[in-house]
């Protein structure tokens, strides 16, 4: 009977050590790997950081990574500084295409529409409800709005935390009312990018709404609102932003 007892603390004891002398299989392996990376880095160093730095200068960042990542175990800084700034580029390059792709599905003309709309009972929340049927939404060429929106985007950026940039703006003006308080909450992605360059086009859409609207006890007048529309931070929903409003 104790013999059969012993039987399964036996086994135990014969699967933790299987265990252990993997484990240190293993760290061997890693060990041994890692000192090869670093004798290769060594003897080819000036060659790799060279073919890096005119992999990622070209823009081929997963390649970057690829070449990279091989001497990953060699733990060098030059090398990791190199991959980790090509991986940020991958995940950039990522990022937006996903934001290129909210933007080719929610960029509407009911959204365009929606938010103007909004914009209005949101800057005359005394008026009676806006029948915004009949306005209609025309799709214009982002290329040629992708510099007055990085125009507007900068005067955003600098009157933010300015407690006064409300008390400037213009006294009755329904332009400034319709833009509000609160600027669009661009994506980080989308906002980088538009700030350094026009590869950020895919992510934004320009629109002109027409339509008409009246306070309470006024006829109603036409107007003409340009605006842009961009993914959101939440990375759900599009925001927008009024560039220009005509005939009010």
């Amino acid at each position: 009977m104790l013999a059969a007892g012993l039987v399964p603390a036996a086994s135990r004891w014969y699967a933790e050590r299987q265990r252990e002398t993997a484990i240190e299989r293993q760290r061997h392996a890693v060990l041994a790997e890692a000192q090869a990376q670093q004798n290769e880095l060594a003897a080819n160093k000036p060659q790799l950081l060279a073919e890096l730095g005119a992999l990622q200068a070209a823009g081929e960042y997963e390649k970057v990574l690829a070449l990279a990542g091989r001497y990953r175990l060699a733990d060098d800084q030059e090398v990791r500084a190199l991959y980790a700034r090509s991986a940020a580029q991958v995940n950039l390059r990522q990022t937006l295409a996903r934001m290129a792709e909210l933007t080719q599905t929610q960029c509407t003309d009911r959204n365009a529409v929606d938010s103007v709309r909004n914009a209005f009972a949101q800057a005359f929340p005394a008026t009676p409800p806006i029948p915004a049927g009949e306005w209609s939404a025309t799709r214009l060429d982002t290329a040629a709005f992708v510099e007055p929106i990085r125009e507007r985007v900068r005067a955003l950026i600098g009157s933010t935390g300015n407690a006064t940039a409300h008390e400037q703006a213009r006294p009755g003006s329904v332009l400034d009312a319709l833009r509000g308080d609160h600027p669009p909450r661009l994506h980080p992605a989308v906002l980088h990018q538009l700030m350094q360059d026009t590869q950020a086009q895919p992510a934004l859409c320009a629109w002109r709404v027409r339509g008409t609207w009246a306070t309470a006890g006024n006829p109603a007048k036409p107007f003409e609102v340009t605006l842009w529309l961009a993914p959101s931070a939440t990375e759900r929903t599009m925001t927008h932003d009024v560039l220009s409003l005509q005939g009010l």
